[in-house]
């Protein structure tokens, strides 16, 4: 039975996600219905952004490009217009669009309504005739009218006032039919958006409910009501929202993403512009405005609580809440369960008779909330509601029911949906009221409900200055790039997208690598690209930031993140960054976004890790705009990198432009740009060392000076490299020094005895350009020289040592096969001792290594190298030059606290000489156990690190 009069109370749900301007120029849906799908005969591109003015069921356009709001303002004041005779036209109506054939040519429409209907891609695919018309101002221009609901057309009576009129986004596809005797003919699609203006409708529908319930219902809307993005559509959109908002009188906005995620000036307007409504969000700032944790008010008679829950897992995954970020985001069970706790201990005469939960959580947690005291129905935002109308009853019967207090409904509103909860109840007897029944109707927002005409105009000004300003092709069809004579692609889609923006951004930041999350793209695109399109593609806020990251980390990055991310400069497959072996340890320049680097799978691979130097960056880390001060986004330096490119072939995609293009579409294995680097390959405190028997003959050689056994020893040695890197070239410059010393008592008497003290300074050229790629790793010739001193001994061991002055020069080739094999080495050898003169020495020489971890859940790291010098004999030979030099080494290096590690390992020597004496095989090892320490240290906008 009806309630009292004044005892009926209801709560409208808005649900206006996307804001006002939703679905005005989002083109996304259309672009669906123009991919591969169109097999022969039928072949589709020229993929173009237009648009179409409505005016009910009525569309006016043009084949000749996109209507602007000028062209049609200038039509219409044109003069007296021209009808010819109307023609028929097939119309196809889909979930997400009208499309009409452009021109005359008949047989493009009704050929693709069949291939979207056997395809079932949508869920309705409508067929319709119309009648349409070819209207000519005095002026000379020329549109079309149709009708799409199939009615006649008066050419006699006037067309309505531009201010009548509504944008509608659209686009355009050229279709070709190929005949079996190789004869083509072509046809035209317009294809224009609908539902049109949701946001606009849905602000018209809440005010008739306003009207007819006044007083006596709350205006509740669930979060993401503003329009997302940073690019400049995006922010003049969302600009009309936050500028109309207030004029839609919301009670109450539980604050979702796009809330949370505002800059603090944009926050705390929204806070003057509509109650927010949170009990379990709170701002770290306690300057910036906090949401109120419920809404209470009397509705006539009725004192009617809501309580606002936001979805604190959807926050933190986005990272909006946690640590480092602007709020702290409560459990929405523990908060809900405490507030209503808090409702239920009011005073009499202030205690709601009617408390609702309104939340934006989205999971499992809804059922939960359903078992809570104290709260009537929960008020839940949810996605994909099928059908435009729903109505719902719950009677309460029985008194001790009525005062149970748990929710009997749940109610999900969404974007495409607005409702109202009304609950109707008995008439207050003194002794309080019962809840008889609560009603839910829901109505989906269509294109047949009436739009907002006041503000339709302001609105078509704002979203026609922004197209009118991005419609510059950016790329061309991607059928005009070739590779060796052949095409490279056919189409724009997820993976050639992605290599591209990750090219971009590699080749303009200057990193070593560049690491970004895969953006999708639920289309593909034939044809040229705009960019408009291209900004849409890239509108959600990735701002750019650089770490440095160990290799080891980017090695994890790769595996966690697999099928997630994009890579450049780096090679998984092969272990390599700029097509070089990636070490470990070696620190590395990374440039990423703040989105992909707070992805839950991949947060803690960045975590604790140096972001740029703050000079040139804003306080979170983010990359400064020069010009403005403001974070660079993602989206504008790729956009702004494809328009420099254009640029400078003269805005032409000529075969100049279509070459470096292809560097980017099709990449060459990773080359840096240029650049010096300093490394510290290892700096190494040694002890305990023990070598071979004394053998006098070698007395003079290197590495075998000691002359006991036995001995214990204490040294150090370290190997230093500034390093120059380009595509086409790269130069190193090495020095490595060593000493080690022991002390002995030998027969009474304390000898001291030097092992090892000698200095090697070499410089090596690789020649990158004549690089040869193989299928694992490449070749690439180099060519070094190195000068080897010995320092003057220590005599007390009493033996004969000179003094070592070596020049060798080595030509020959570099394989770097990635993964844990290091760079290897092969060529031609010349040496001489300028301290020993004599003829120069012929040789070969062999160098690599190898480095790997022992188990994923072992730090613990194997390293083992070898390098080889063979020289012929020569008739100068003395006992102190030798014909085989091999070095030996092998060991391990357990990471103890950040880059210093334990080394423990040994290295061998075996040598032999050239002279009769000193032609036997022979070898010293050295057992060692040290203390290690590595470093790269590389220029990063004047900032090393």
């Amino acid at each position: 039975m009806p309630g009292h009069p004044g005892d009926d109370v209801s709560i409208v749900y808005t649900g206006l996600t996307g804001g006002l301007t939703h679905a005005r120029t989002d083109f996304a849906p259309l672009w669906t219905m123009f991919d591969t799908s169109l097999s022969p005969p039928f072949r589709a591109g020229g993929f173009r952004e237009d648009n179409v003015f409505r005016h009910g069921d009525r569309l006016l356009y043009t084949d000749q490009g996109p209507l602007t709001l000028r062209d049609l303002e200038r039509f219409l004041e044109g003069g007296a217009c021209t009808f010819g005779p109307p023609e028929p036209v097939p119309l196809v109506l889909t979930d997400d669009a009208l499309v009409v054939e452009l021109g005359s040519a008949g047989w493009g429409l009704p050929a693709f309504g069949d291939l979207v209907a056997r395809a079932g891609r949508f869920h309705t695919t409508q067929g319709r005739r119309a009648r349409r018309h070819r209207i000519v101002n005095e002026a000379g221009t020329t549109l079309f009218l149709v009708d799409s609901a199939g009615a006649p057309l008066d050419p006699c009576a006037p067309l309505a006032a531009v201010e009548e009129w509504e944008m509608v986004p659209a686009a355009s596809v050229d279709l070709t039919q190929l005949a079996p005797d190789g004869s083509r003919r072509g046809s035209r699609l317009l294809a224009a958006a609908r539902p049109l203006g949701q946001g606009l409708r849905r602000s018209l529908l809440v005010q008739r409910w306003r009207a007819a319930t006044p007083g006596r219902a709350l205006y509740v809307d669930l979060g993401d009501a503003l329009e997302p993005g940073g690019s400049e559509g995006a922010v003049v959109r969302r600009g009309f929202t936050m500028a109309h908002l207030g004029e839609l009188g919301l009670d109450g906005l539980v604050p979702g993403e796009t809330e949370l995620g505002l800059a603090r000036a944009e926050w705390a307007r929204l806070a003057a512009t509509v109650p927010l409504l949170a009990a379990n969000v709170e701002p770290l700032d306690a300057a910036e405005p906090r949401p109120a944790p419920a809404l209470t008010r009397l509705l006539g008679k009725v004192r009617v609580a809501v309580v606002g829950l936001a979805d604190d897992r959807t926050f933190e995954a986005a990272g909006l809440a946690g640590a480092g970020a602007r709020w702290k985001v409560g459990d929405p069970v523990a908060v809900a369960v405490r507030e209503l706790a808090r409702l239920r201990e009011l005073p009499l005469a202030t205690r709601p008779e009617l408390t609702v939960i309104a939340t934006n959580i989205r999971d499992d947690r809804l059922q939960l909330l359903r078992q809570l005291d104290g709260a009537a129905a929960v008020l839940a935002d949810m996605d994909g509601l099928p059908g435009e109308l729903v109505e719902e009853t719950v009677s309460v019967s029985g008194e001790a029911r009525a005062r149970g207090r748990k929710p009997l409904l749940v109610v999900r509103s969404s974007p495409s949906r607005v409702g109202r909860l009304t609950a109707h109840f008995s008439p207050d007897t003194g002794e309080g009221r019962n809840l008889l029944r609560l009603r839910n109707e829901a109505q989906l927002v269509t294109d047949k409900l009436p739009q907002e005409a006041r503000w339709r105009h302001e609105l078509n000004v704002l979203a026609d200055a922004h197209q009118r300003k991005r419609r510059e092709l950016l790329l061309p069809d991607l059928r005009e790039v070739e590779v060796a004579g052949e095409r490279l692609a056919d189409r724009f889609d997820t993976g050639r997208w992605n290599t591209l923006v990750t090219q971009v951004m590699w080749s303009q930041t200057g990193a070593e690598v560049t690491v970004l999350r895969r953006i999708p793209l639920d289309y593909k695109v034939i044809g040229p690209v705009s960019r408009l399109a291209a900004e849409r593609w890239l509108e959600v806020e990735d701002r750019l930031v650089d770490v440095v990251l160990p290799g080891k980390a980017i090695k994890a990055l790769a595996a966690t993140g697999q099928g997630l991310l994009s890579f450049a400069g780096y090679d998984a497959g092969a272990g390599q960054v700029l097509g070089g072996p990636i070490g470990d340890e070696e620190l590395y320049r990374v440039t990423t976004t703040d989105l992909t680097m707070r992805l839950p799978r991949l947060r803690e691979h960045f975590e604790g890790r140096p972001t740029r130097d703050r000079w040139a960056t804003t306080p979170e880390g983010f990359w400064r705009s020069e010009a403005t001060g403001a974070p660079v986004t993602l989206r504008d330096q790729v956009v702004d990198s494809l328009r420099a490119l254009k640029q400078r072939h003269g805005g032409a995609f000529d075969s100049a432009y279509r070459e470096d293009l292809l560097a980017w579409l099709a990449p060459r294995p990773a080359a840096g740009p240029p650049r010096w680097s300093v490394r510290l390959d290892d700096g190494e405190l040694l002890t305990n060392a023990l070598r071979g028997a004394e053998d006098p003959a070698f007395a003079q050689v290197r590495n075998t000076r000691a002359t006991a056994p036995s001995t214990l020893t204490v040294g150090g040695r370290g190997r230093v490299a500034v390093l120059y890197d380009s595509r086409d070239w790269g130069l190193e410059q090495r020095a490595r020094g060593i000493y080690k010393r022991n002390t002995l008592t030998r027969e009474g008497t304390e000898v001291v005895q030097e092992t090892d003290d000698e200095l090697a300074l070499t410089s090596e050229v690789r020649l990158k350009r004549l690089a040869a790629q193989l299928p694992v790793g490449t070749l690439t010739p180099f060519g070094s020289g190195t000068y080897t001193t010995e320092f003057v001994p220590d005599v007390s061991d009493g033996g004969p040592k000179p003094r070592r002055s070596e020049l060798a020069a080595i030509a020959g080739l570099l394989w770097a096969p990635g993964g844990p094999d290091r760079d290897w080495r092969l060529g031609f050898a010349l040496k001489n001792d300028l301290a020993n003169p004599g003829m120069l020495e012929p040789g070969f020489y062999v160098a690599g290594g190898f480095e790997r971890s022992l188990a994923p859940l072992l730090p613990a790291r194997f390293k083992s190298g070898v390098e080889v010098f063979r020289f012929a004999a020569t008739p100068t030979d003395t006992p102190d030059r030798l014909g085989l030099a091999a070095t030996l080494n092998a060991g391990l290096a357990i990471p103890l606290w950040d880059r210093l590690t334990l080394n423990v390992g040994a290295d061998w020597f075996v040598f032999s000489g050239k002279v009769p004496d000193t032609d036997r095989l022979r070898a010293s090892a050295d057992f060692r156990v040290g203390l290690g320490y590595s470093l790269t240290w590389k220029p990063l906008h004047r900032i090393w690190f």
